[in-house]
């Protein structure tokens, strides 16, 4: 990715408040600078090539590389300053630049009453590696000024506190290591498919049983990755009753534990989108309306925050009725969204922005308005540039000629998949089931016979079947279910 696609994906995410502080910040009055122009140009372009054009036309004397790398070191260092206080993390790490600002000026008496402040709450809201990264400063500090007013029996004191949460901190580290490891296995292989698959995961669970220590038990972060593991555990070994207890287990774990979220409830609402999309790979739909409920329960005063809620609660709302092949209840579902005010697209981030049109074109297309399906998908598809990093826009962009194959545009299907087969030869980055359908789509026009017509979609068929669990964001239409509908003439 170039700085270009960089700058173009950062100002693509911003919000309006956001964009309107980096402007105010850069008043119109003065003189026009070069990374400001290139600001201006990036938002009213999408496609990077178009924005150098007419950068250097404007500034024929300018260097592009360097008006790139500013403006974006300038949106970095804005944005960090306006998001400052959005979680108590940043408050803390702020915290530790004011700690240095007052020893640097041999301010030590206010110095060391903020250290021992902001490692209460560094405890209290159990980020153990702030607390660490303080009471080291502490003892740095005091050792340079000569331990004024530390008694030894005080120093030892805090040399065992930063050796008790040293050993605490690494046995979650040690923890969490084993469910990352568990969660990779979950996305890329799926569900256990035989008996090496499985050993290997018992070998997995009885490391991660023997890693729970009192230090797990004793921590909220400790005890999450616990019902997190086990979750994933009961999740691939298709234990759908465990899973699902172990899942009422971390809701109430995480609402007995509200001070420790952050504002937004970020980490709250991806535990529960994770939920829910487990909960939709095995058809279960009356159990994901509870975490959908517990979503539409998150408030905040933000309206782009808010919106990081509203899309969750929209997205499994359509896809409980999309997966049922209620497509007329979905489009009415979505026309319902649309007229809602709340919910505007311009907040979404850029994931939350594609998954909500990937999601309305197949409603669409389970309407067979297919135009309209191609045009929800604009937002994204003319955009490549801002999506280019999530996994979800290839299967977009198989979607969308999906959409071209049922409307017979045979035409603009051999361009497309041109285009898609440059941009992943280019990238290297082509999955099985991206071939394989990429193949289905470049073979299947020019078979004449009705029997290779049948025999191009059973075997394609066969091969996704294999493919499930590749990619999650393969999941998210039906690509096999879809094969079904297609009528050989």
């Amino acid at each position: 990715m170039t700085k270009l696609d960089q700058l173009i994906v950062l100002v693509n995410s911003m919000s309006k408040p956001e964009k309107r502080i980096f402007q105010m910040q850069n008043p119109e009055n003065r003189a026009i600078k070069d990374y400001q122009l290139l600001y201006r140009l990036v938002q009213k372009k999408a496609e990077g090539i178009s924005v150098k054009d007419e950068f250097l036309k404007q500034r024929p004397n300018a260097s592009f590389g360097i008006a790139c790398k500013h403006l974006y070191d300038v949106l970095i260092k804005s944005l960090i300053n306006q998001n400052l206080s959005a979680n108590r993390e940043d408050e803390l790490y702020f915290g530790i630049m004011q700690v240095k600002l007052l020893f640097r000026r041999n301010l030590y008496d206010p110095c060391f009453k903020l250290i021992e402040k902001l490692k209460k709450e560094a405890l209290q809201y159990e980020k153990f590696s702030i607390y660490l990264e303080l009471a080291r400063l502490e003892l740095k500090f005091a050792s340079q000024i000569d331990f004024q007013a530390m008694t030894e029996y005080e120093l030892l004191k805090k040399q065992g506190n930063i050796e008790r949460i040293s050993r605490q901190l690494r046995s979650i580290d040690n923890h969490c290591s084993l469910y990352y490891l568990i969660r990779h296995r979950q996305v890329k292989q799926g569900a256990v498919k035989n008996e090496a698959d499985k050993e290997s995961l018992k070998n997995l669970a009885f490391n991660e049983l023997q890693a729970v220590s009192g230090f797990i038990r004793q921590s909220f972060e400790g005890q999450k990755i616990h019902l997190l593991f086990q979750s994933a555990y009961f999740m691939m070994t298709g234990n759908q009753k465990s899973s699902m207890i172990l899942y009422n287990e971390l809701n109430e774990l995480f609402e007995q534990n509200s001070h420790l979220w952050d504002n937004p409830p970020e980490y709250y609402l991806y535990h529960l989108k994770g939920i829910l999309s487990n909960l939709r790979l095995f058809n279960r739909h009356d159990e994901m309306k509870f975490f959908i409920n517990r979503i539409k329960s998150l408030k905040t005063s933000n309206p782009r925050q808010q919106a990081v809620f509203l899309q969750p609660v929209f997205l499994f709302e359509s896809i409980i009725l999309t997966d049922q092949k209620r497509y007329k209840e979905a489009l009415e579902h979505l026309n319902g969204y649309q007229l809602n005010q709340h919910l505007r697209m311009d907040e979404f981030r850029p994931i939350g922005l594609a998954e909500f049109c990937f999601q309305s074109a197949i409603v669409y297309h389970g309407n067979k308005q297919y135009r309209q399906a191609i045009k929800a998908l604009l937002p994204v598809t003319n955009n490549r540039r801002s999506f280019q990093d999530l996994p979800l826009l290839n299967s977009i962009r198989l979607f969308k000629l999906a959409v071209h194959f049922d409307m017979k545009d045979y035409d603009f299907l051999d361009y497309e998949i041109r285009s898609f087969k440059r941009d992943v030869l280019k990238n290297q980055s082509a999955q099985a089931f991206e071939k394989l359908l990429l193949g289905f789509f470049s073979n299947y026009p020019n078979l004449m016979s009705e029997r290779k017509k049948k025999i191009i979609i059973d075997r394609t068929k066969e091969k996704l079947g294999q493919l499930i669990g590749e990619r999650q964001d393969f999941q998210f239409f039906d690509f096999r279910g879809w094969l079904d509908t297609i009528k050989i003439k």
